[in-house]
């Protein structure tokens, strides 16, 4: 899921002892002055996750799409958050984001998402090594089917 623009937060969970993780709507996004997943909405992104289902051990990433990895706490663990980009191949912007990686969605987050089909061999040129990803889409306005707003990738493992 995307994480964070400066990485510092205002937000994440309600609980958090240090904030230091933000969840934020995709801020590529051509409209960013409307972004239907926004902390008022009937489902938002903060929905989605869990501090529990964060993962802390780091992932095998493609040489061309890696920037950095830097480190950030929550309840004062250390949560890896990824600086990527996407390669020219997928898209010519090469839009760069950050990204926090999660073994779970919440049950509401779940109910709220909806996986976009991907042709394989796309789909196989993967951020990281071992993995397919599948983009996810959230809708975030409950009383309108058209607001959805993509909201992060899901990475499979390859059998």
């Amino acid at each position: 899921l995307v994480a964070s623009r400066p990485y510092t937060a205002h937000g994440l969970f309600e609980v958090l002892d240090e904030k230091e993780i933000e969840v934020i709507p995709n801020p590529h996004n051509t409209d960013n002055n409307n972004h239907a997943c926004s902390s008022s909405s009937p489902n938002h992104l903060d929905s989605l996750l869990e501090p529990y289902h964060l993962l802390t051990k780091p992932l095998e990433t493609q040489k061309d799409t890696f920037l950095d990895l830097i480190y950030r706490k929550v309840l004062s663990v250390s949560i890896p958050i990824y600086r990527m980009k996407q390669p020219s191949r997928i898209s010519e912007d090469e839009f760069e984001f950050a990204l926090v990686l999660v073994k779970d969605l919440t049950k509401s987050g779940k109910a709220s998402i909806r996986e976009l089909p991907v042709e394989r061999e796309k789909a196989l040129d993967s951020w990281f090594i071992g993995y397919y990803w599948t983009p996810i889409v959230m809708n975030c306005n409950s009383d309108n089917e058209e607001d959805w707003e993509h909201v992060g990738w899901k990475f499979t493992a390859i059998d």
